[in-house]
């Protein structure tokens, strides 16, 4: 366990943070992308709702997202982390567009905000690859994970860097026609780290998952079941839902089982040994029934609690005087 304060505390508020900066740029970079398709009306485009359907898939996992908030980080990681990615396209495709035929007052602006886009969703997909993961998880994957966001990063910004230096109005004046060739390399250099981004974090988050889910089946720990130990272990690491569901669903059987033992079993058992007392049984039947009792009360005694959520304050002192005159007369 790790210490109040201690370092997985850190590591746990770093991730939380910088999930709610991306979450904001994501929702940032969705409302940048409606605003765009609906000023822009190419000639050729297709009908409005048409093209604002991946938006809307955009929006959709950001509510997928904010629903699973603190539930299913890996989740919430990846539905963020595709939100900003599908936004990123819809604003450089409306930038693109409008680079066809550009003017020297607004190809700056347009290639500038495309580039902006475009890094902020590399940068979301960088953070999620990047960012520490629980323990176990294998070095080899987190030493590729850092090595890839410091490469990616530094050709991100060379590729928007080269962009901006395209798109500036001195250069589209002098040198005529506007050349498109260093958008379309930043944008493929953007969304292609972008992508890779996502998928380096799922494969983190996947390996380490794994390699727990592992080593609880192999030390006799797993609680999954049929059809596979490993597969129930492995859902449970990326679904921690899942699993609290699972152990409140145990924990309420437990209640109900502790709950029947004391409504039902301890009085049956308490009346059978007095009645085996007063006919004058076998020793051996009165101490087997004696015993009996005993190993129920000291079940009871380990979930003694349950008697006070389950059935209130004077039930509970009832239960603690009947114990006490049993054991002291």
């Amino acid at each position: 366990m790790t210490a109040l304060g201690g370092p997985g505390r850190e590591r746990g508020a770093f991730a939380r943070f910088s999930l709610m900066v991306a979450g904001l740029a994501t929702i940032l970079l969705v409302i940048a992308a409606v605003l765009l398709q609906t000023a822009v009306e190419p000639a050729d485009a297709a009908p409005l709702p048409q093209r604002l359907v991946p938006t809307l898939v955009a929006v959709a996992a950001l509510c997928v997202a904010g629903l699973l908030a603190r539930r299913a980080p890996v989740a919430v990681w990846l539905a963020t982390a595709s939100a900003a990615g599908i936004a990123a396209v819809e604003v450089l495709a409306v930038a693109r567009v409008r680079l066809d035929e550009p003017t020297a007052t607004d190809t700056a602006t347009i290639v500038g905000g495309s580039a902006l886009a475009g890094l902020a969703a590399l940068g979301i997909a960088l953070a999620y690859a990047s960012l520490p993961r629980r323990a176990l998880e294998p070095a080899a994957f987190r030493r590729a994970g850092i090595a890839f966001v410091g490469v990616m990063a530094v050709v991100g910004l060379a590729a928007a860097a080269t962009a901006l230096a395209a798109g500036a109005p001195s250069a589209v004046l002098t040198a005529g026609p506007f050349d498109l060739s260093p958008v379309r390399l930043m944008n493929r250099v953007l969304l292609g780290g972008t992508a890779l981004g996502i998928l380096v974090g799922l494969v983190r988050d996947v390996s380490g998952a794994a390699m727990r889910a592992r080593a609880r089946v192999r030390s006799g720990d797993a609680t999954g079941g049929a059809p596979s130990p490993f597969l129930s272990e492995l859902a449970d690491e990326l679904l921690p839902l899942r699993s609290r569901a699972r152990r409140r669903a145990a924990e309420d059987e437990r209640v109900r089982l502790a709950a029947e033992l004391h409504a039902t079993v301890l009085p049956e058992l308490r009346r059978a040994a007095q009645l085996a007392d007063r006919a004058g049984a076998p020793a051996e039947v009165a101490t087997g029934l004696r015993r009996t009792l005993e190993e129920v009360e000291r079940l009871m005694d380990e979930r003694q609690s349950i008697v006070l959520e389950e059935f209130g304050l004077v039930a509970a002192l009832e239960w603690l005087a009947e114990r006490t005159e049993e054991r002291t007369g």
